[in-house]
């Protein structure tokens, strides 16, 4: 019968590295003619899969840890664990208590005190809210924008979260963006394009919005505004570099409207390029809601 990995190794979702599958019984040949034909593939650091499974997160997870059985799984891989919104880039990243060369997919990082790990799916992972803050710090700038408003929305992380994070971190890398995105988080901006919007409407001393509001009806968030004008019942969305309707983002306008709010979208280019259409638009919706 046909060695299974999946049967052979049931604790490890049939990841195994050469050593395992010698003792498995797997002779040397049997090993080069399943990498030869790709019905096994080495997914990372000294780990082999069944190629159906080359794109497993968890899979690449478990194999970093049977390469290096000391890797705590952090950064983007330890983010698709915990189903944080971040680009998959194919490769286990690691926290090591000492240097290490990276190997096949594999990438280490050296944390130069403890640092403390939980069981996710079996393997060790950085905590929820360490994982958010390493990623804030580490990602390229938009991805890390566009990450703390997903958190921020759900309310898994805040401001004084941040602020905690940061003074714990210094000297390590990211800890200036850090405080770019605590701020932006303690003023409801999380995003650049929205901090600029914060702007226009102070430049045009216009009064009486909050920033980052959740609003609840009949019982529960219907969403969070980026800009709501509670008085108007006015909601404004920044929506980036232009308005992309979604069934997700019709429902949700919908469900505002029958509440009794009205939405304004906005977009980059007009909230950066053309800001004094921004504010006579803002004006006039403002007006016609509270005149009616």
């Amino acid at each position: 019968m046909d060695f299974d990995p999946r049967r052979a190794f049931p604790d490890t979702l049939g990841t195994f590295t050469p050593p395992m599958a010698a003792a498995a019984g797997v002779s040397r040949a049997v090993l080069r003619y399943k990498l030869a034909t790709e019905e096994w593939v080495r997914l990372c650091g000294s780990s082999i899969v069944r190629c159906e499974d080359r794109d497993s997160v968890l899979h690449r997870a478990i194999g970093a840890v049977l390469t290096w059985p000391q890797a705590i799984l952090c950064l983007r891989t330890a983010a698709l664990l915990h189903g944080l919104p971040v680009t998959d880039d194919g490769v286990a990243h690691v926290l090591m208590p000492d240097t290490r060369k990276p190997r096949l997919n594999l990438r280490p990082s050296t944390y130069r005190h403890g640092r403390q790990a939980i069981r996710l799916h079996g393997v060790p992972t950085t905590d929820l809210h360490t994982t958010i803050v390493d990623c804030l710090a580490r990602l390229p700038e938009d991805e890390a924008w566009s990450l703390l408003a997903w958190v921020r929305t759900r309310e898994l992380i805040g401001p004084d979260d941040l602020s905690e994070r940061i003074l714990h971190r210094f000297g390590m890398t990211g800890v200036v963006r850090l405080r770019e995105l605590a701020e932006g988080a303690a003023t409801g901006a999380l995003s650049v394009g929205e901090q600029r919007l914060h702007e226009v409407l102070h430049d045009a001393g216009i009064t009486g919005w909050l920033a980052d509001v959740p609003i609840r009806f009949e019982g529960r968030i219907l969403a969070r505004a980026d800009v709501l004008f509670p008085d108007a019942r006015l909601v404004v969305e920044f929506d980036g570099e232009q308005y992309h309707t979604s069934a997700g983002d019709e429902e949700r306008d919908r469900l505002l409207r029958r509440a009794g709010y009205r939405v304004l979208h906005l977009t980059w280019e007009e909230v950066t390029v053309f800001p004094w259409k921004v504010v006579a638009e803002i004006r006039a919706a403002l007006a016609e809601r509270l005149a009616s």
